[in-house]
């Protein structure tokens, strides 16, 4: 054992607080799939074929690769 347990949370003690803010709630049901359907083959259709996935990944692997 390299460090005692009494050193254990030195970092998280030196933090300063922060309050937890409110997050949006993400979308779910039809609302998520339509996201999904745009994000998978409506904006990769403009780099490949309608529902290639060798589009994802960087700029640089979608310019080498099409």
């Amino acid at each position: 054992v390299y460090g005692s347990l009494a050193r254990a949370a030195k970092v998280r003690g030196q933090t300063s607080y922060v309050a937890k803010q409110g997050k949006k709630n993400k979308p779910r049901g039809c609302t998520h799939k339509r996201i999904q359907y745009n994000r998978r083959f409506v904006t990769a259709a403009r780099f490949c074929g309608i529902g290639c996935y060798r589009c994802r990944g960087g700029t640089t692997a979608r310019l080498t690769l099409s």
